[in-house]
């Protein structure tokens, strides 16, 4: 019976533990229409071990008992949308036990440009001026910042797989908010294709750091 007891007592513990230990991420994928997209695959990167599901029909994930960790790496896509990936930074002993991480999937066909027209007219105009005649989203936008010394500006992919590199002057006072950079002009602008072709355009060469996800490049 003393042996049963003290069984039960270490199964408590062990099970207590793993509950203070563990959190779930859950969340929402939507359109931009605000609609629920199903089927969307959601992977989560973590401790070098990934995990994959898909939404339901009312477009919500879950994923439970996942270990604490001070960042998960989360990202969402489906065919003919936009892909997104989210860094999720946490306090792994103090964080919230339910991680709450939403998606907004772009459809491509609501990002789509003739991107082989883009040429050297467009140097000289805002980013901001440049965000909306490539119809780009700022929240499927990264800001390039690094390395130091080179063109700054703003990596994007158009809604039909093409790279862009929009570059502006490089300054001291560089701050990574879209609101410090809108209204800056582009002084150069790179592309490569889904094919791995590549144009470029203005004095900086930024096609040597832009790299495509849908081919091979050396």
């Amino acid at each position: 019976m003393k042996n049963i007891i003290l069984t039960l007592i270490y199964t408590s513990i062990i099970s207590f533990a793993f509950g203070q230990n563990s959190v779930s991420i859950k969340g929402k994928v939507t359109d931009q229409d605000n609609k629920p997209v199903q089927n969307a695959k959601v992977f989560l990167l973590m401790n070098g071990k990934d995990s994959c599901m898909n939404t339901d029909k009312e477009g919500n994930y879950i994923f439970k008992g996942i270990v604490r960790d001070d960042i998960y790496i989360i990202s969402c896509g489906k065919i003919n949308y936009m892909s997104r990936i989210n860094y999720y930074m946490t306090d792994s002993a103090n964080g919230p036990g339910v991680i709450d991480i939403p998606f907004r999937l772009r459809e491509r066909k609501a990002a789509k440009i003739n991107t082989a027209s883009i040429d050297s007219t467009d140097l000289g105009i805002t980013l901001k001026e440049a965000i909306i005649k490539y119809k780009l989203d700022t929240t499927e936008c990264r800001i390039q910042n690094e390395p130091f010394g080179v063109s700054r500006g703003i990596v994007a992919e158009s809604g039909d797989s093409t790279m862009i590199y929009l570059a502006i002057k490089s300054k001291s006072n560089f701050e990574t908010l879209f609101s410090n950079i809108l209204n800056e002009k582009v002084i150069s602008i790179g592309l490569v294709f889904s094919d791995c072709t590549k144009k470029q355009f203005g004095e900086e060469y930024v096609t040597m750091f832009l790299r495509s996800p849908y081919c091979r490049q050396e």
